[in-house]
């Protein structure tokens, strides 16, 4: 018996964002899993949050991304709005079914997204130690392997 692996959503998601026209145009490739070190703003990040996890055994899988977008302080040029307004535009780009379905450009191609699910609009979030502007939101994925 083969084993099925579950497509990494988090890794699709984070490939089609940086392809996307209008996600470069405000972040350029800024799409991580967690802010770099050190890290130019604005940015995004994807964080896997804990979900229902609405699975079909093997088939399909769901999966919840916290999407944090970021922003410089005030006096390095950023703003809150600068957050809301990369947030809009990456809610906007991974609820584009019509987009994001389908492979993903990855070196390596590791799962298909069947579909996207809005869970969470955007809140604002301001970074608790530093005040960094900082928009986030919850989406749901649906992905299934190649085969």
């Amino acid at each position: 018996m083969d084993l099925r692996i579950m497509p990494d959503a988090k890794a699709l998601v984070a490939a089609y964002l940086r392809a996307q026209p209008e996600v470069q145009a405000l972040v350029a490739d800024r799409v991580y899993g967690e802010i770099p070190n050190p890290a130019v703003y604005p940015l995004a990040t994807l964080t896997v949050v804990p979900g229902p996890g609405e699975a079909v055994r093997e088939r399909l899988d769901e999966v919840h991304l916290q999407v944090d977008a970021w922003s410089a302080l005030r006096e390095e040029g950023g703003s809150p709005e600068e957050a809301q307004t990369v947030a809009a535009v990456l809610r906007a780009a991974i609820l584009a079914e019509e987009r994001i379905t389908g492979e993903q450009p990855l070196d390596v191609p590791i799962g298909i997204v069947q579909g996207t699910k809005d869970i969470m609009g955007p809140q604002e979030l301001p970074d608790p130690v530093t005040a960094r502007p900082r928009y986030i939101f919850e989406v749901a994925i649906f992905v299934h392997p190649l085969i």
